[in-house]
């Protein structure tokens, strides 16, 4: 740690994001998993749907709608 990894990797995603139909940053992602678990995973594909209400029981349909979109995901902070 310490030099700056998760700063580096957010300027290249604010850079970088525009090209993307669907982007998503997280941070601290084995800390927040420890915490909050699948909540976690709910957020983010909320963040890459871009819809508020989702339910993670409903994946497939997730994956269907996402499936043909160019997609940018940084996740940061995982073993």
């Amino acid at each position: 740690g310490g030099v700056g990894k998760t700063t580096l990797a957010y300027v290249m995603f604010e850079n970088f994001r525009h090209q993307f139909q669907n982007h998503c940053f997280l941070r601290n992602v084995k800390e927040e998993h420890q915490k909050h678990g699948s909540d976690l995973e709910k957020q983010f594909f909320q963040r890459l749907s871009k819809e508020e209400n989702i339910y993670l029981e409903g994946l497939g349909s997730i994956k269907d709608r996402l499936y043909h979109k160019k997609l940018l995901i940084v996740l940061d902070d995982v073993d």
